[in-house]
């Protein structure tokens, strides 16, 4: 079954549609298995915070349910651009 879904800008170099659908799941998929531990420690986090927590410390290749080729090209982009596009799936200023 194809993954589709509508592609928010910015769109990363040399990917896919399919490929980005993937990334933002699996980005995603981190941050609910992620979410409880932190959010029971710090009660709320801004956006920027959780954004940083998924892109941190190789926990979307751990949690993301990412192929590892899929998630070595995503990790070898510039931090910058990653955290742009992670932008476009974390969209509430606040989690908690």
């Amino acid at each position: 079954m194809p993954v589709t879904a509508k592609i928010a800008k910015p769109l990363l170099p040399g990917f896919t549609p399919e490929e980005h659908v993937l990334i933002r799941h699996a980005m995603n998929r981190t941050w609910e298995d992620i979410a409880g531990d932190i959010l029971n420690e710090v009660g709320e986090m801004p956006k920027s915070h959780v954004i940083e927590v998924v892109l941190d410390a190789d926990y979307m290749n751990m949690y993301g349910r990412i192929t590892k080729e899929l998630y070595t090209r995503f990790d070898a982009l510039d931090y910058k651009l990653r955290i742009k596009f992670a932008k476009t799936v974390f969209t509430f200023a606040r989690y908690s």
